[in-house]
């Protein structure tokens, strides 16, 4: 019983971490951002600029797409998941079950990437809870 929490926190990290890298994979393979990169290193700017519009605000919009919308449904599912294993809401195992999703989505430097940090956190505690609550009910 003492093992649960260490054992969650570790399995939540590997989920989380495989979950940023299928998002990642998925973001390059089927988005016009992720092309781009693909492209970068075979083609010249214009060439670029030609195909795709600015490269700049195109990375940057997938930047955002990844840390806004990827994430939080990634800290769902996490927290979910974190539920169903500890059997208990403890928002100390869920914020250390994100301990990677945060560090590889939105290391805190700046106060955007310490908003969604925390939305993160939220997100997974609340979706811990409400594992927890329907595991109850049954």
């Amino acid at each position: 019983m003492k093992l649960r929490a260490p054992l969650t926190v570790v399995a939540c990290n590997i989920i989380a971490a495989s979950l940023v890298a299928t998002a990642g994979y998925a973001a390059v393979r089927f988005t016009a951002w992720g092309r781009l990169t693909i492209d970068l290193p075979s083609s010249s700017t214009a060439e670029l600029a030609r195909k795709y519009g600015d490269p700049g605000v195109l990375i940057q919009r997938g930047a955002f797409i990844h840390q806004w919308v990827f994430g939080p449904a990634i800290a769902l599912v996490v927290g979910g998941i974190a539920g169903l294993l500890y059997r208990r809401t403890d928002w100390r195992i869920s914020t250390l079950s994100l301990a990677s999703l945060i560090f590889l989505l939105s290391t805190p430097t700046t106060v955007t990437d310490t908003a969604s940090a925390l939305l993160y956190a939220v997100i997974g505690w609340v979706s811990m809870k409400l594992a927890v609550s329907i595991g109850r009910l049954r």
